[in-house]
């Protein structure tokens, strides 16, 4: 997930329960949808599509996709890309086993503006898709908040409203004591728009309730 929405949920639990530690796991969405479902994790921020008929989802996040590709690549004089004419050259994608439904839905995307995908090189991580793009292996779809690394650049897609889109996640009978705040947050503020960043309403703690003697 984008590095921007751990850390805005990350210092928005830490206001919330300022003396409660939160522990973070990674991995791919199968793995991480597993241990919700065994009670190992008690919620995600994963990519969307979840389904939504067997967990909780909530979208959180929207972020336009954007083309990366080297810094001295010819298409970087352009403002914007016509995804007709670079589709054939978009060659590197997240690896599909690690996320089937999200990969499914881009290529009904592609599909949708009738052109195939065209996948040589698949990777875990948005890193390791940077770096088969700075390797010359082609060019790649990312999340336009994702950071670049030296050397590379991105430009958006014309005419399309293609999207990262990003949920909180949890099991339908999700019983942390944490989770109702949190959600609660969630509804009053969009954590991925950066625009309302300086907007954000604070997080009201639980009240911590006297014992009558």
């Amino acid at each position: 997930m984008n590095a921007f929405l751990l850390d805005k949920f990350r210092l928005a639990y830490e206001d919330l329960f300022p003396k409660c530690e939160i522990q973070l796991f990674s991995g791919d969405t199968r793995n991480i949808l597993q241990r919700l479902e065994n009670e190992n994790l008690d919620c995600a921020i994963l990519p969307m599509p979840v389904e939504k008929d067997l967990w909780k989802v909530r979208q959180i996040a929207q972020s336009p996709l954007v083309v990366c590709m080297r810094s001295d690549d010819m298409l970087g004089s352009r403002a914007q890309l016509d995804i007709r004419e670079v589709a054939a050259r978009i060659k590197v994608f997240r690896d599909p086993e690690l996320h089937p439904s999200a990969h499914s839905r881009l290529a009904e995307m592609f599909a949708e503006v009738g052109v195939p995908i065209n996948l040589t090189s698949s990777a875990a991580t948005p890193a390791d898709m940077q770096l088969m793009v700075r390797q010359g292996y082609g060019l790649a779809l990312m999340d336009q908040l994702c950071p670049l690394e030296s050397g590379l650049i991105s430009r958006p897609i014309a005419g399309l409203n293609w999207t990262s889109d990003t949920a909180f996640v949890t099991t339908k009978h999700g019983n942390h004591m944490a989770i109702p705040f949190i959600e609660k947050w969630l509804d009053k503020n969009e954590i991925g728009n950066i625009r309302k960043d300086s907007q954000m309403e604070p997080l009201r703690r639980p009240l911590q309730l006297r014992l009558i003697g």
